[in-house]
Formats: C-alpha cells, sequence, structure tokens
C-alpha cells in the first residue's frame, strides 16, 4: 500500500498508518511504535500481541504422511488455534504425538470423536529465537557424537535412546520457524536467511536417525575403521560450521569449504570401494556433508553489514 508524506511543522514528515493495522493491535495516539531505518525500508513495530490467528484444517480424506505435513505447515505458520475434522480416530493418535514430541507450547483444549482443537498455551517470545536456535545446534552436534561413540561400542541400546535427540531437534527447529514466520527475524530483511539455518539444520539430523534406524535393523552390522573415521571427520565439520556460526570468519569458512570440498571426495571414493552396511551408512553422511553446503551464502548474508 502506498502512503503520501505529508508536512508537519517547518521540515517533519508524516504519514498514517493503516486503519486496519492500527485496529489490529488495537492502537490509538499516544501509544509509542518502534521505527527502525533498513536501508530503503522503514520497520514499524509494536510491542502489542495480535489476536491468536486460527485455522480450519479437514483431515478426513489426509493419510498419515499429509496429515502430518498439514499440521506442521499450520503450526510453523503462525497459527495459535487449529481446528481438526476427522473421522479416523488414529488421526488424534498422532495429532497427540505431534503435539507432544513438536509443537512447543501447544495443547489439545478440546476433543471429540468427530475433531480436536490444538491451542496455542504460552507466549511466543521472539527473544527465545537465539537461545532456541543454539539449543538446536548442539543437540545435533551431542547426536553426531552420541552415535559414533554408540556405533564405536556396538551399543544398540544407546543407538535406540540417541534416536529421541533428533525429535527435540524437530520440536527447537521447528519453533524457530514458527517464531520466524509469524515475528520475523530483529533484522527483518535477514528472516529468510535465517529460515535456511533452521530449515536445514532439522535435515541435517535427520542422516542420524536414519543412520540409527538402519543399524538398529541391522544387529550384526560393524562398520569398518575407514567408515568410523570417515564419520569422525563428518561430526568435525559439523562442529567447526557451529562455531564459525557463532563467531564468524569469512576466512575460516573459506578454508572449511575447502576441507568439505575435500570430504567430499574422499566420501565418493570410499562408496565405490566399500559396500553393503558401510555404503550405506557412508551415503548419509555424505547426503549430510552436502546439506551443510547449503548453510554458507546464508551465513554470509546473516553476517552482512548494511
Amino acid at each position: 500500500m502506498k502512503r503520501k508524506l505529508v508536512k508537519q511543522g517547518g521540515s517533519a514528515l508524516t504519514i498514517t498508518l493503516p486503519k486496519p493495522w492500527v485496529d489490529k493491535y488495537g492502537l490509538k495516539a499516544g501509544d509509542e511504535i518502534s521505527v527502525k531505518e533498513c536501508g530503503r525500508e522503514l520497520s514499524i513495530v509494536t510491542e502489542r500481541e495480535e489476536g491468536g490467528r486460527s485455522v480450519a484444517l479437514d483431515a478426513t480424506e489426509l493419510n498419515e504422511r499429509t496429515l502430518r505435513w498439514a499440521l506442521s505447515s499450520l503450526h510453523k505458520g503462525g497459527y495459535d488455534v487449529i481446528n481438526v475434522a476427522f473421522d479416523d480416530s488414529k488421526s488424534m493418535n498422532i495429532i497427540n504425538e505431534l503435539v507432544k514430541d513438536l509443537f512447543m507450547g501447544f495443547a489439545v483444549v478440546e476433543q471429540s470423536g468427530k475433531g480436536c482443537v490444538l491451542r496455542s498455551i504460552s507466549k511466543d517470545s521472539e527473544s527465545e529465537f537465539d537461545t532456541v536456535l543454539r539449543r538446536a545446534f548442539l543437540v545435533t552436534l551431542s547426536m553426531g557424537e552420541g552415535t559414533l561413540n554408540a556405533i564405536k561400542q556396538e551399543n544398540l541400546d544407546d543407538l535406540q535412546n540417541l534416536k529421541s535427540l533428533e525429535k527435540t531437534n524437530n520440536q527447537l527447529t521447528n519453533f524457530c520457524e514458527r517464531l520466524l514466520n509469524k515475528r520475523g527475524f530483529r533484522e527483518y530483511r535477514k528472516t529468510c536467511f535465517m529460515y535456511v539455518i533452521a530449515w536445514n539444520l532439522e535435515k541435517i539430523c535427520d542422516n542420524y536417525k536414519y543412520i540409527c534406524n538402519f543399524l538398529i535393523d541391522n544387529k550384526n552390522a560393524v562398520l569398518k575403521r575407514n567408515v568410523i573415521d570417515f564419520y569422525h571427520s563428518t561430526n568435525e565439520l559439523m562442529r567447526k560450521y557451529y562455531e564459525i556460526f557463532y563467531k564468524f570468519d569469512v576466512g575460516k569458512l573459506s578454508k572449511w569449504s575447502d576441507e568439505r570440498k575435500e570430504l567430499i571426495s574422499k566420501g565418493h571414493e570410499l562408496i565405490q570401494k566399500e559396500n553393503g552396511l558401510d555404503s550405506i551408512v557412508l551415503s548419509y553422511l555424505q547426503n549430510l556433508i552436502y546439506q551443510l553446503s547449503y548453510f554458507s551464502a546464508s551465513t554470509i548474508a546473516i553476517n552482512q553489514e548494511d
């Protein structure tokens, strides 16, 4: 929408705020808002909360996978009330699982044989973003180190327990994506780049889960020493990226990129050389390394000064 500048007093210029936006947050004359300069853009922000956004989802014809996708997208999209209609009691089991394992701050507040209502019962504060994102990184690093130690010790029980870390990662990254969609990053033009970081961090952790599942299903698998060494190198590459993300240095990022390329080449050689169980684990690690590269451009953009 466009607004005309109006001369006020000697040299001041003013504009009117959109009435729907003013009404949405109950603003009135004398209330304070924050105005932030972002290059050619001005960001106008109020501390007041938006009334809870609600949405209806007809899940009667959705299979399990599609129901999970649909509910996850609505949660990430920033909706505070989700009314779900279904005709299968299994749907309620899936919803309860998602609320327990994935949707931070949500609860089932109404339920019947034909549907339920999910509602946010906590405040989504942008001040939590940095803490939650760091926890997601640390959980991913912990899962990488923990699974490698369990593999070295041939301890399947530890692998089974470590799978829960992937659920924690999902919960944390989902919450970050929800905050970004609902409120944006504090430097708004960098919101999309932070979303890329959160999104790919969740995908990276999936590979550790896939390795856990695969080795649990193949109880007698014993990985070769060179595969275990490659696993260690992959974990180290992940840790180095984490350190660069929180203490940015473009020179270190460039060196890290060279190390990543070398590790990819080594992975290709190992996959061609090995077969069976070893090659499958290597393929998951190789996929993780490729996904790490998706961080790079966004990391530079986040640290770019205007």
